[in-house]
């Protein structure tokens, strides 16, 4: 059930997501959170698990 995925989930963790999703940029994100990007990336690897999903893909700009 979608209610049982969050249930256990860190709110941290998805305030993480909310940064992400807005700034699409992992270095911006750990700035806006005061947090290093390091932990940015463990933060969307969790959330990856928790999930099981990519959530977000990389592409090629240009």
């Amino acid at each position: 059930m979608a209610k049982d995925r969050f249930a256990n989930l860190d709110l941290n963790l998805l305030r993480t997501f909310l940064v992400l999703s807005q700034e699409l940029n992992m270095r911006k994100a750990s700035v806006r959170l005061n947090v290093s990007q390091p932990a940015i990336s463990q933060a969307l690897q969790r959330l990856r698990h928790h999930f099981d999903d990519e959530l977000f893909v990389k592409v090629r700009s240009g």
